[in-house]
């Protein structure tokens, strides 16, 4: 079963939120394929460029790392900069995987969760290098790569 992590802007600790996700309030879906993107009710962007997004990063994430079922797990894009008080920008339940705002480019991250489980063991050695490498995003020091 999928679990929770996620936490994140890069320099935050990670945290873990439960099982299930929270209730929002949907302000639009839609969806491509197997990928259903969700938009919290006020969200500034059009769900129609969210999934754009989406599918976009999920491509780039796919073409490395294989194809992740998500017929049951929703990319949810919250109406606010941080999930929580920890000030979480990124996280990924049994049941959906929520993203902040503007944190299209945390999605990579949430769906090798999907892959590999709720913890970064061995990202060091394929993810973290690739996410630097392709997607600009550098998360060495957050997942504790040498």
């Amino acid at each position: 079963m999928r679990q929770c992590f996620r936490a994140v802007s890069l320099c935050l600790l990670c945290a873990c939120a439960g099982a299930t996700a929270p209730e929002i309030e949907v302000g639009g879906r839609c969806s491509d394929g197997d990928l259903e993107v969700q938009v919290e009710a006020g969200h500034p962007i059009s769900c129609e460029e969210l999934l754009r997004l989406s599918v976009m990063y999920r491509a780039e994430f796919e073409a490395r790392f294989g194809r992740q079922d998500l017929a049951a797990v929703p990319i949810r894009y919250r109406n606010r900069d941080f999930l929580d008080d920890a000030r979480h920008t990124g996280r990924t339940y049994a049941n959906a995987i929520d993203l902040s705002r503007f944190n299209w480019t945390e999605l990579p991250h949430e769906l090798n969760h999907v892959r590999t489980g709720p913890d970064h063991d061995g990202w060091c050695l394929d993810f973290e290098p690739w996410s630097e490498e392709v997607l600009g995003v550098d998360e060495r020091a957050y997942l504790g790569c040498r």
